[in-house]
């Protein structure tokens, strides 16, 4: 969940990549600009362990207004069982992430 295009797009690629070189496979790949529009998938995939997140902090440009905190809280209160990577950038938000479960 990123603003930026540039950024999940690079999110993505080095994932595929990183995925070719284990062998680990059967991986899907889904992006959203905003918190409030990956709601509706992460709610699916709440109970899945096999899920990674990666999360930006600001997502204002793409019309968010939750922020990558209000979905860490959000993820928390639905029992959400994947992984969860802040890549905000901000090593001050970063820690506020990883307080928050990241």
């Amino acid at each position: 969940v990123d603003d930026s295009a540039i950024n999940r797009r690079c999110v993505i690629r080095s994932l595929s990549s990183a995925s070719k070189k284990l062998a680990a496979t059967g991986w899907t790949y889904a992006e959203y600009e905003t918190i409030e529009s990956a709601q509706p998938h992460l709610r699916r995939l709440s109970r899945d362990s096999n899920v990674l997140v990666t999360l930006d902090q600001s997502l204002e440009s793409r019309g968010g207004i939750l922020t990558g905190s209000d979905c860490l809280v959000w993820l928390k209160s639905i029992d959400f069982s994947g992984i969860v990577v802040s890549s905000s950038g901000d090593s001050d938000i970063g820690g506020a992430h990883l307080e928050l479960g990241a």
